[in-house]
């Protein structure tokens, strides 16, 4: 009676124990070492995946140590610069990169889904692993008929595997015990163990059963291939956006110098008019172009601060937030030193054809619907089954472990089913032989896409780099135009109107560097991504690595 006492309150301390043992954050942190070694893995078969991949976000504040910026009085004016005295902070283009690398939610949300998947992966492999399961239970029991009470306890221990021919191996050890206490006290205690196999020969046999482990590790592969690509692209973008935010500020800046230099000529048109030294309609010319000036100024103001806000989603920082991007940049841009890439249109479509990941997925999904053909052929099949079975139990005995040789039963046994109805077989089939089609044409499709890309990317960095220069020799020209025009216009030999498209043209030849010089640095980055050829620190900092080719 002790020892079955002993053996139920065993049980009952060990299922406690597990259920203590297996915490929340014991599964979350098993969750994650198995899929961050299960990305590592993959990630190795793709160049620019980095090792060191992880969802965790850091808990610091993501503008911590970024300094507040002083306006300066040849700024425009700024809407992070409040009444109140409030300082905007100062960000550098790698505090923003790095910031979008940290913060951002769009590049959350993609780190999870590559996450995601991988975690997906754990479960389909696990689902062709060793399989176990097991119970214990205990119980007491009284009864009015006879008045009887009696103690109880068991357990079940169950393994099973399916192995990459399609076999699948079961095995179980199930044990009860139980004691009456009253009137006679006696025993009964049974155990059963199991042994069993089932092997297709025809239907679902070997392709067809690692099929979805087959797909489910190559899925994953093709999503670090799409975050790799995601990664560049994303970057690239803040990048862009960040010169962009710039690019408007400094256009702002020759707008208000612009409305200025205007105002200070109105001025002096009322003062020659005042004098009778200049006719109305000419001052009027001048008030007009003063007027268009300021409205170019709030239209510009509004741009400018609506791609501030709009970058500021892009780092994952609230709209409200009192942020200024630093001027520097911009001239550090304007200082790097102009090489001329020595790499033809032929040559960047060949290296892009080599690289691109995308186009490496394409030639793999004609795999996927080729192997897919095959499985679908396979069901086609009639079903015939081997199956095996070894088994032997101690009903009626006193000792739950007395197994003896001659109480052992043992079974070997074919099934056939019969292909009577295949329809859903055949339409399978006769689909997968569609999407093979398909996945060929998209591949063929991918691939003149991407040498259309290729393409257009390298004639925008040739037209993006003409475009500068020659942006600079009319910013040049323009500002020649607006001295000698001035200079005729005080010795007589010139009119309002000339100065006023000087000044036009001046300030339209500036805006137009501006965005020439953006978009140049842009077009040079793009071209490398669409090469391949981008590389993306931990950080966000970009490398195009052209020179390389």
């Amino acid at each position: 009676m002790k020892a079955e006492k002993g053996l139920i309150t065993a049980a009952l301390c060990v299922g406690l124990l597990a259920l203590s043992a297996c915490s929340p954050e014991r599964y979350r942190r098993s969750a994650d070492k198995e899929t961050y070694q299960i990305l590592r893995q993959k990630g190795e078969r793709v160049p620019g995946m980095r090792q060191d991949f992880t969802i965790e976000q850091e808990e610091t504040a993501p503008l911590a140590g970024c300094p507040q910026c002083k306006p300066s009085g040849e700024s425009a004016p700024d809407e992070t610069e409040t009444a109140a005295g409030t300082l905007p902070v100062l960000v550098s283009l790698d505090k923003a990169l790095q910031i979008a690398a940290t913060n951002s939610r769009a590049y959350q949300s993609k780190k999870e889904s590559l996450y995601l998947s991988a975690l997906g992966l754990s479960l389909t492999r696990h689902a062709y692993g060793a399989q176990w399961s097991g119970s214990l239970n205990a119980g007491y029991d009284n009864t009015d008929v006879g008045d009887e009470e009696s103690i109880s306890g068991g357990g079940r221990l169950a393994l099973s595997r399916l192995l990459k021919t399609g076999a699948r191996i079961t095995a179980s050890l199930s044990t009860d015990i139980s004691r009456f206490l009253t009137d006679d006290p006696r025993k009964a205690a049974s155990s059963l163990l199991q042994l069993g196999v089932t092997q297709p020969l025809l239907q679902g046999a070997g392709l067809a059963t690692n099929e979805p482990l087959i797909q489910a590790e190559r899925n994953l592969l093709y999503s670090i291939r799409d975050f790799v690509r995601f990664k560049r692209s994303f970057f690239v973008d803040v990048l862009s956006s960040y010169y962009g935010v710039l690019r408007e500020k400094q256009i702002l800046k020759n707008e208000k110098l612009n409305h200025e230099s205007l105002a200070l000529a109105r001025d002096r048109a009322e003062w020659l008019a005042k004098a009778g030294e200049l006719p109305e309609f000419e001052v009027d010319q001048t008030r007009q172009q003063e007027l268009q000036a300021r409205d170019r100024l709030q239209t510009t103001r509004r741009q400018y601060e609506s791609r501030l806000d709009q970058f500021k989603m892009t780092l994952g920082l609230p709209t409200e937030t009192l942020l200024a991007l630093d001027e520097v940049e911009l001239d550090r841009l304007k200082q790097e030193p102009e090489n001329s890439l020595q790499l033809d249109m032929d040559r960047a479509v060949q290296i892009a054809l080599a690289r691109r990941l995308d186009l490496a997925t394409a030639r793999d999904d004609v795999d996927d619907a080729e192997r897919q053909v095959k499985v679908a052929a396979s069901d086609l099949l009639p079903g015939l089954d081997l199956s095996a079975s070894i088994s032997s139990d101690t009903e009626g005995d006193k000792s739950p472990t007395d197994f003896r040789v001659d109480r052992t039963d043992t079974s070997v046994g074919l099934e056939l089913e019969l292909p009577l109805d295949k329809k859903s077989e055949r339409n399978t089939y006769r689909s997968k032989l569609i999407a093979l089609d398909r996945a060929r044409r998209a591949l063929s499709e991918k691939r003149d896409r991407i040498v259309l890309e290729a393409k257009d990317a390298w004639r925008e960095y040739q037209r993006a780099g003409r475009s500068y220069e020659i942006q600079k020799t009319s910013v040049s020209l323009a500002e020649k135009r607006v001295e000698s025009t001035q200079m005729l216009l005080e010795a007589g030999d010139a009119t309002t109107r000339d100065m006023l498209d000087a000044h036009t043209a001046l300030v339209n030849a500036q805006n137009a560097l501006a965005r020439a010089l953006v978009d140049y640095k842009v077009a040079r980055l793009e071209l490398a991504r669409d090469m391949e050829v981008l590389s993306v620190g931990p950080k966000g900092k970009l490398e195009d690595n052209l020179d390389e080719y």
